[in-house]
């Protein structure tokens, strides 16, 4: 039984391997993806896509909130252990059973004749999670992000070159099979042999250990479900385009969609693990301190990440082409989903600050909303846009994040912050505002540039040209603003 009472990781070092796991992730999934790209189609990502959808959809429902059960528990000995590796087990295997099961059904329902037999071979990576799942708890327990990390970079990486060279070797869909199959394997190859806890058919099992069980299930339940409406939130635009559209475009969509995911991960979400805790340390601090860490975290958040969705944006249009003319479909979503990501940052402090401050209620009820607009904007227009072109289909499907994103989750978000902490609404504008601007003047840069005849040249050029005019525009904004920090550092730094 490995010591619950070893000393956590600092909070700082956590926080910091936690920057390097989410940040890492993004970039090397990122960087993968677009040379997988350059080899295979569209078509191609949009069934593994779907496929992947699916068994991450099971393990999250069904599965996934064993970890957070096992992570919030106070007392974890090795029979709890025991009894939540059964549980994910026998999980993972029910949910193994049905996928084979459904494969058929969901492939006549997205009309994919690959998508059955994709599916089959995903749904070994289920019994690899169950075993992932109490090393995975006990490491998040000792706050050991710099193992998570290692587990987790490891993983991308030899998943990455895996898919390459099948993709190279010509085994096209399979390529990404083989890359997501292996990758789960060697992370968690690196995490079990770094635990000190191993799998064990010894022992009751969890019928017969009924308070541990339903005590386990119990906090699951409630876990999986935020978790999957999380999920459905982030990915229902994807499946709904592969329902009405097809794999193809699922395949465009998709490539654009991660594209502006990693931009979110990176600028982001690779930050909010250190925002919760942060803010819940100051809640029994004055209210002064708390609500000037509140602005001050606002104001860097938009002032990192707005310039970079600025940047996106402004060279979306052309960016796609570089990868070859099956994906030049891709480049108007991007831009409108980097557009409704420079708009979704203004909210990004809301989920862990209604959580510091014990709302996460309302964070639910904002969550359930996004999911039915979102899915009801994006039914709609499956079903009249069947008549118009692939970019514009999806140009619309993206819209539809940006409208939700724009008259939903940003006012809701911010509404329930300021109710949550007194602040007032001009304060948290007054700190967004230059994140706004640089955010916008990076944007009208970059469609300057498109919009010259540099263009003519060639799309690496344009691409090119305008990304630095957009880094240039969005970063003297930056620097304006932040003017007061800058001038002293520059002094010290000339002296």
């Amino acid at each position: 039984m490995p010591a619950e009472t070893e000393a956590p990781a600092g909070l700082k070092r956590a926080a910091s391997w936690s920057l390097v796991l989410n940040g890492g992730r993004a970039i090397i999934s990122t960087l993968v993806l677009l040379v997988l790209a350059g080899i295979l189609g569209p078509r191609d990502f949009g069934t593994v896509a779907i496929a992947s959808l699916f068994v991450l959809l099971f393990q999250v429902a069904f599965q996934q909130g064993l970890g957070p059960a096992l992570v919030a528990r106070q007392v974890v000995d090795e029979q709890v252990l025991n009894v939540a590796f059964r549980l994910a087990l026998v999980g993972s295997l029910t949910l193994a059973a049905v996928t084979l099961v459904l494969s058929q059904p969901i492939g006549l329902l997205f009309g994919s004749k690959e998508l059955p037999s994709v599916l089959c071979a995903l749904v070994v990576t289920l019994p690899l999670l169950a075993v992932d799942l109490v090393p995975d708890a006990l490491a998040r327990r000792r706050s050991d992000f710099r193992l998570l990390a290692v587990r987790g970079l490891a993983g991308l990486l030899v998943g990455g070159v895996v898919g390459v060279c099948a993709a190279v070797a010509g085994a096209g869909v399979w390529a990404l099979v083989a890359q997501q199959l292996a990758g789960a394997l060697v992370s968690t190859t690196v995490l079990l042999a770094r635990s000190p806890w191993r799998p064990s058919i010894h022992g009751p099992g969890p019928w017969r250990c009924p308070d541990i069980r339903k005590s386990l299930l119990a906090y699951s339940t409630r876990s999986s479900a935020a978790d999957t409406a999380q999920l459905l939130i982030g990915n229902l635009d994807t499946l709904l385009v592969g329902l009405f559209m097809g794999t193809r475009s699922v395949g465009l969509y998709r490539l654009a969609s991660r594209i502006a995911s990693m931009v979110l991960d990176v600028s982001v979400r690779s930050g909010q693990s250190a925002v919760l805790p942060d803010l819940a340390r100051l809640q029994g601090a004055s209210r002064d301190d708390f609500h000037k860490r509140v602005l001050k975290i606002q104001r860097g958040t938009c002032l990192l990440a707005m310039p970079l969705f600025g940047i996106l944006a402004g060279a979306a249009l052309p960016a796609p082409r570089m990868l070859g003319e099956a994906w030049k479909d891709a480049g108007l979503p991007l831009m409108v989903l980097a557009l409704s990501g420079l708009v979704a940052v203004l909210a990004a402090i809301a989920p862990p600050l209604l959580q510091a401050v014990s709302r996460p209620g309302l964070l639910a009820a904002v969550n359930g909303l996004t999911l039915l607009t979102t899915a009801a904007g994006i039914v709609v227009i499956g079903v009249m846009a069947d008549h118009w072109s692939v970019p514009t289909q999806l140009a619309l499907v993206a819209s539809v994040r940006l409208a939700v994103s724009a008259c939903i989750v940003v006012p809701l978000s911010l509404w329930a912050l300021t109710i949550s902490t007194g602040l007032r609404l001009r304060e948290v504008w007054s700190e967004s505002l230059p994140g706004i601007c640089a955010g916008t003047a990076a944007l009208l840069a970059g469609l300057a540039v498109i919009a010259s005849p540099l263009t003519d040249l060639g799309h690496l050029h344009a691409t090119l040209g305008a990304g630095a005019c957009s880094a240039a525009a969005g970063l003297t904004c930056v620097a304006w603003f932040e003017r007061e920090r800058l001038t002293p550092l520059l002094r010290r730094r000339g002296h």
